[in-house]
């Protein structure tokens, strides 16, 4: 549930949105290797994340977050920092701001397009299978482990 600061402060920017692109200061190392701190990112209006994309929303202390979009869920939006092992708990459309389009730190400016999507994309595909592959693993091992029937 988002909290009424997280919904003002996101309301606000994407009002800011619609007259330019907005540079804003990020922190933090959840979306390494993407994004170094500190950094900045450009983020831009667009109506509705794609799978892959990094997009910046707000928090419910009210921070900004930067981080990839993953799925949609009955409860609202999967987020995940490309540095996080979980994800993040699931995220109200409302407090999304815009898309990340472009990131700018120790390592100069670059645009954050297609190829970083398709990364980014591959990286949560990658988990998924992965989670996929332990948990028959596990099921494979419960039937290895279960006492015989007598014949």
């Amino acid at each position: 549930m988002a909290t009424e600061v997280a919904l003002a402060t996101a309301r606000l920017l994407r009002h800011r949105l619609l007259i330019h692109d907005v540079w804003l200061p990020v922190d933090g190392e959840s979306m390494q290797p993407t994004i170094a701190p500190p950094a900045e990112v450009r983020v831009v209006a667009r109506r509705r994340p794609r799978m892959g994309e990094v997009w910046a929303f707000v928090g419910p202390d009210g921070s900004i977050v930067v981080h990839r979009y993953e799925r949609r869920s009955r409860g609202g939006l999967v987020f995940h920092g490309d540095a996080l092992v979980p994800t993040d708990p699931v995220t109200a459309p409302d407090v999304l701001v815009g898309r990340v389009v472009a990131a700018r730190d120790r390592r100069g400016e670059r645009a954050l397009g297609t190829i970083d999507q398709l990364r980014g994309g591959a990286r949560y595909l990658r988990r998924r299978v992965r989670s996929v592959v332990n948990a028959i693993a596990r099921w494979a091992v419960s039937l290895i482990s279960r006492p015989a029937r007598p014949g």
